[in-house]
């Protein structure tokens, strides 16, 4: 699920699936008696139509700092990018071994160049990235969800998107899915959609069953399993 949020950060910063559509689908780009201009700097030729920031030096900002979270600092560390972080109960080692700096969710939002979800749903997250949230962030950052869609305002993030307030949104989630036909966000053009697939590696089973099968073999061996869903059952 990391490497996936950073596909879509990559194709939405970078305009990689807009430059792909554009290229496959139009006739915009393709040979003809002013084809040397197509693939030159001129304005309206794709090096200046499909422009995009960089990410080294720039700042993503992960909302809830789990395993997941965790992951897509290590990744956004390797782009060379600062990482902010905001998770009320994580804890200052965690943070530190992936060189996090703590913040609330206000300044998360008014200081990250790309803000990323990656939390549970659960009472408290429901609607954490509320229009107030959407509305500090800069106006050339990008907004991702990988996670629930119950815990951002779509329709506040709609609004935001066609006002142009953010640079653009990768989604993999939505209120309704699969996502309607007549579902706004597929009007946009600042916007990158994926139909809910951030977990489908065709690693998944692999992994879930090596963890199962680790588990069992501690078990047989009298000793704790590393994931145990109900601990107070196993202590008794």
């Amino acid at each position: 699920m990391a490497e996936y949020t950073f596909g879509l950060i990559l194709s939405a910063t970078r305009r990689i699936a807009a430059a792909h559509h554009a290229l496959r689908y139009t006739d915009q780009y393709t040979a003809g008696p002013t084809t040397h201009a197509q693939w030159s700097l001129d304005p309206g030729a794709p090096f200046d139509t499909f422009q995009g920031p960089e990410l080294f030096g720039r700042t993503i900002g992960i909302v809830r700092f789990g395993l997941i979270g965790q992951e897509i600092a290590g990744l956004g560390r390797g782009f060379g990018m600062a990482v902010l972080a905001h998770d009320p109960y994580v804890s200052r080692s965690v943070l530190n071994a992936y060189d996090a700096r703590p913040v609330d969710l206000f300044d998360l939002a008014a200081h990250s160049d790309i803000v990323a979800v990656a939390a549970k749903v659960r009472p408290e997250t429901r609607g954490l990235i509320s229009a107030s949230v959407l509305r500090t962030m800069q106006p050339t950052a990008y907004f991702v969800n990988i996670a629930r869609a119950a815990i951002v305002d779509y329709d506040a993030l709609i609004d935001i998107l066609k006002a142009g307030a953010i640079a653009g949104a990768a989604l993999d989630v939505y209120p309704v899915e699969p996502l309607p036909a007549d579902s706004p966000l597929r009007t946009l053009d600042n916007v990158v959609l994926s139909p809910h697939l951030a977990g489908a590696s065709t690693d998944v089973v692999r992994h879930h069953s090596r963890q199962i099968v680790d588990d069992l073999l501690r078990l047989e061996r009298q000793e704790r399993p590393l994931h145990v869903a109900n601990p107070e059952v196993f202590d008794s």
